[in-house]
């Protein structure tokens, strides 16, 4: 039976969108969603010999009055870490949008980039970076799809340029909403809440988890 890891709950808030670093750090998103109208900032914790320490990240990631969310860590491969997330701190291009800051050798991190080039007015959001295929998926309602949020991936060099973003395509993108796309091993997953999902009030009220086996 599932636990809940008490020690990242908070009373009256939403905690989740969790992704561990190489130090043992693991980051995620505490969320004030009242009346729906959701406002998160992204937290840090780690237990060093049964001793928790929880970090909110500085105002310099989560910017005062923003919405903050969906982080992913990863270290590339020229060696250096890399956090991405979402949010719709001013300088972006418009909703929620994706930005990427770098970790620093003494644990501070860099000023955080707007990923402009997959962007847009609408919402670019659940950034996942695949580092066998050097992509980052994410998901968007603007960018050419089947509607509602689709997957989308973009092509990343070594340079941190970002190639311009290709629909998934069908059958992992539907009409509905499909959003925290990742991979293992031969397995992709999403959440969506297409057609067919359990649900508790209409047909697409909620959001199930989805794999398909890649070839």
């Amino acid at each position: 039976k599932p636990k809940q890891w008490e020690s990242l709950s908070v009373p009256q808030r939403s905690t989740g969108n969790g992704t561990f670093d190489k130090n043992g750090w693991y980051y995620y998103s505490v969320c004030d969603d009242k009346g729906y109208n959701y406002k998160c900032k992204i937290v840090r914790y780690k237990e060093v010999k049964g001793n928790p320490t929880v970090d909110t990240l500085p105002e310099l990631i989560n910017s005062f009055g923003s919405n903050t969310t969906n982080p992913c860590w990863v270290m590339l491969k020229n060696g250096k870490e890399y956090l991405f997330f979402s949010s719709d701190r001013e300088g972006g291009n418009g909703g929620m949008d994706l930005w990427y800051t770098m970790l620093k050798n003494n644990g501070t991190f860099d000023s955080p980039k707007n990923i402009s080039s997959l962007n847009s007015l609408e919402n670019e959001i659940t950034p996942w970076f695949d580092l066998d295929s050097n992509r980052l998926y994410f998901s968007s309602t603007w960018h050419y799809g089947y509607g509602g949020y689709d997957v989308f991936y973009s092509e990343v060099n070594d340079k941190l340029q970002f190639s311009k973003p290709k629909n998934v395509g069908i059958p992992i993108n539907n009409s509905a909403n499909d959003l925290y796309y990742f991979r293992q091993g031969d397995s992709v997953f999403v959440s969506s809440n297409r057609l067919g999902s359990l649900s508790k009030k209409n047909p697409t009220c909620c959001s199930d988890i989805y794999f398909a086996v890649v070839e």
